[in-house]
């Protein structure tokens, strides 16, 4: 219904979206001229704000009652309160005299995509299905943040147009990482989750002469593509219907999936495996081939020595010619010598026919028998209750060729070539006959003596059918999830071949882009927001200062109390965990050690907080996902002088448990033995988080078929050398731990300081990683950013904390 209402208007949209209090607000009233859109650290969009060209003037969209309009003169007191109220507004429209908009563009400001209240979510995706070009703003420290490249992947499967701003890129220290490395890591990896835009910028709105900002382009560019959108209405009008479908298909494959993993969930709940989902099959196939055992053996018979019994050959060239030779010699004028010619010549034919059986009687062992008693050799005895039985007819499988079988048959009045291979058959025919009744003597003894085995099978399968029964019910409901699916995915399918692609479209993009435009400075008058922060300073809690009275003496007796009543206990199973746990930290106190631990999103300062308490760079520092492992800081040792920096590889054992881990989130069957032979297809993982683990196995395949590293194993290398070691991935999935032993007033003092991965990055073990320390912290920093400190992670993290 919106896209038909859309090719009627004929409105080009653009609409800002991405990171709340990523600089979309800022970055806009640039754009304007004008501080026209509330600016705050915390989400002030909870509905769209619209921006036309014309008369100065205000509609205000409600959910319940008609719109109310003002002309002329805006109450900007009230914008910034209405933007906020997504319950009951759905959507302001501003106007004002801006040309470049022309008749038919207009500018959408939507809610951050990463805000803890959903709702705001929610009406930037739906708004975001009619919309024809996003402008995604993120901030610099977070471009790889889930978030962004999962709302990024999404958009990209819907067709859309994407142009990434990357703001405040004042923050970029050339010092920590070249800008052109890190430009380049970015585009790896928006190329690594497939993720296609139309345009990359880098804008500071803080420092606008800063070397690297690239607002002006991104304005003249805009306000081209907005003055000259008639060019690209067409083709964006195609894209749009094409997203629209890609976007249904994906719902409808992601509803699919999520369905069928429910259903997956609940049975493995009730104690079933997902390969039992098959084995209804192989049961059933099972039983039908027991019940069926006659015919299936001498259906196997007749296969494998039906096939030799007709194309047995016992009387090759040389074997037949003795055959000849045999009976020409039995012929009325044959003779031999003059003297006693008749013994000699009785003699010469006893020979000829000796030599001929001799001949015979190997062709048969070697070409029939040989392979008859091969078959049966197979034969598994431990399921035969006539074992006897069956090796004495086993036993009487070979066949002896004797004079008189060749006798009996041969017709002396005959010597002739074709007489010779007649007789040939004949004897050929008469041996396989009594070769063949031996075996299937022998099957029939085989059946009657495998029948209580076969019996007593069939009792068991049917048991294990019986139990079997609920997965299949299982099997069924999987069925027919996706059987009703799929008719709706072909017909999206049938009608996404069916709609043609513009393939002008980004040759006219182009063009709109570098496209003239008019321009008008002061568009707005008399904008004014009488309070400048949304936030309510009255009720912000100040921090009261309370004196702590303690005694060394009295805790160090207090605790050796609970200590020996706690080792009285040792020995028993009952709350072990915990005790031991009590223990540790009793030690801890007794060594005067105090684990201080780091913790937040990704690039929200944690190691550069951390190197500020200790006085010095110690810890990588990066605008990248980089602690991907738990890093450890604390005072040197004797073992280890100040400076060492131990990194400590992953066993073989708890790599293995990592990879099992990741792969069932998936649903595979992998190990550290079996992942070098898995040979993925990205396509199979329809979900992002299906990719995010998928991708980490890759990367650990990849890592532990390059690494020359030999795991369980610790390195020693030098702080300049660990910013490789933990900020590549790659390697960085093989580490356990790093300990650092430094020097520094705070650990002089006995507290150690612990790095944590951040949450909400890209990699998808770094969050486990994080909450697995948290169990065994002394105390915590819990880092946030100041323009992103009510995110989605915050709420995430700081929820699990409670728990």
């Amino acid at each position: 219904m919106k896209l038909h209402e859309k090719k009627s208007t004929g409105m080009f949209e653009v609409a800002f979206c991405g990171h709340f209090s990523a600089g979309k607000s800022t970055i806009l009233n640039t754009l304007l001229g004008a501080e026209v859109l509330p600016t705050s650290p915390i989400p002030t969009s909870a509905n769209i704000i619209e921006i036309k060209n014309g008369l100065q003037g205000l509609t205000v969209h409600a959910k319940e009652s008609q719109p109310k309009v003002w002309q002329g003169e805006i109450p900007w007191t009230k914008v910034r309160e209405w933007g906020m109220n997504g319950g009951e507004i759905t959507k302001m429209t501003i106007t004002a005299p801006l040309p470049f908009l022309g008749e038919h563009s207009c500018i959408l400001d939507t809610p951050g995509v990463d805000s803890t209240d959903e709702t705001h979510e929610a009406v930037t995706v739906e708004q975001l299905y009619t919309t024809d070009a996003i402008v995604y703003v993120m901030d610099y420290n977070h471009v790889q943040s889930e978030t962004n490249l999962y709302f990024l992947k999404q958009l990209t499967l819907e067709k859309k147009l994407i142009y990434i701003v990357i703001n405040q890129i004042d923050k970029h220290n050339e010092a920590e990482i070249p800008f052109s490395l890190f430009k380049k890591s970015i585009e790896e990896v928006f190329a690594r989750w497939d993720i296609k835009y139309f345009g990359l910028y880098f804008t500071s709105m803080k420092n606008t002469e800063h070397p690297l900002n690239q607002f002006s382009l991104l304005e003249k560019q805009l306000k081209g593509l907005l003055f000259q959108s008639k060019q690209v209405t067409e083709g964006s009008q195609l894209r749009l219907e094409h997203g629209f479908y890609q976007a249904v298909l994906h719902r409808l494959q992601d509803e699919q999936q999520e369905m069928t993993l429910e259903l997956i969930s609940e049975m493995k709940e009730k104690g079933y495996d997902i390969e039992q989902l098959s084995e209804g099959e192989k049961l059933t196939s099972q039983m039908i081939s027991l019940r069926n055992f006659e015919e299936e053996l001498w259906g196997q018979f007749d296969q494998e020595l039906g096939t030799l019994f007709k194309n047995v050959t016992l009387f090759p060239a040389i074997t037949t010619d003795l055959a000849r030779d045999w009976i020409e010699s039995l012929q009325p004028g044959f003779k031999v010598g003059l003297l006693f010619s008749k013994k000699k010549t009785l003699e010469e034919q006893e020979r000829r026919l000796q030599k001929l059986v001799n001949e015979l009687q190997d062709k048969v062992k070697s070409q029939l028998v040989f392979h008859v008693q091969s078959y049966f050799q197979k034969v598994d005895r431990t399921q035969l209750s006539n074992v006897d039985a069956f090796e004495e007819a086993y036993s009487n499988l070979p066949y002896f060729v004797t004079k008189e079988l060749l006798k009996e048959r041969v017709l002396t009045a005959h010597a002739s070539r074709e007489y010779v291979f007649t007789f040939t058959g004949e004897i050929t025919n008469t041996i396989i006959k009594e070769v063949k009744a031996k075996a299937k003597a022998l099957v029939d003894i085989q059946i009657s003596g495998i029948k209580p085995y076969i019996n007593e099978e069939i009792k068991k399968l049917e048991n294990k059918l019986a139990k079997n029964k609920e997965i299949q019910e299982y099997n069924i409901r999987i069925e027919n999830v996706k059987e009703s699916y799929q008719e709706l995915l072909e017909k999206v399918q049938k009608r996404l071949e069916q709609l043609p692609l513009d393939r002008k479209f980004y040759e006219q993009l182009n063009q709109a882009m570098q496209g003239t435009y008019p321009d008008r400075k002061n568009a707005f008058t008399k904008v004014i927001f009488e309070n400048d922060s949304v936030i309510n300073t009255e009720t912000i809690i100040k921090n009261k200062e309370v004196a702590i009275s303690f005694s060394e003496d009295d805790t160090a007796r207090w605790l050796e109390n609970i200590k020996n009543t706690l080792l009285k206990f040792q020995k028993t199973s009952l709350l072990a965990q915990e005790r031991d746990h009590l223990l540790e930290r009793i030690g801890r106190y007794e060594k005067q050690n105090y684990i201080v631990s780091l913790f937040g999103a990704f690039s929200a300062g944690k190691s550069s907080f951390a190197n500020a308490l200790l006085g010095d760079n110690v810890l990588p520092v990066s605008p990248h996902p980089t602690t991907a492992t738990v890093s450890t800081v604390q005072k040197s040792t004797a073992e280890h002088p100040h400076g060492t920096v131990v990194v400590t590889l992953k066993s073989q054992q708890s790599l293995n448990e990592e990879i099992v881990t990741v792969a069932e989130q998936i649903d595979l069957k992998l190990t550290l033995k079996t992942l070098h032979t898995w040979k993925p297809s990205m396509k199979d993982f329809i979900s992002s988080w299906q990719k995010t683990y998928a991708e980490y196995l890759v990367t650990i395949q990849t890592s532990t078929e390059e690494s020359e590293w030999t795991l369980g194993t610790d390195l020693y290398v030098s702080l300049e050398e660990l910013q490789g070691f933990v900020a590549d991935e790659s390697k960085a999935c093989l580490i356990e731990k790093v300990h650092i032993y430094y020097d520094a007033p705070i650990t002089l003092k006995g507290i150690v300081l612990v790095d944590t991965p951040g949450v909400n990055s890209i990699h998808g073990r770094h969050t486990n990683v994080a909450f697995q320390q948290m169990r065994s912290s002394d105390a915590i920093f819990y880092l946030t950013y100041y323009n992103h400190a009510f995110s989605k992670a915050d709420q995430y993290f700081l929820q699990q904390w409670r728990k």
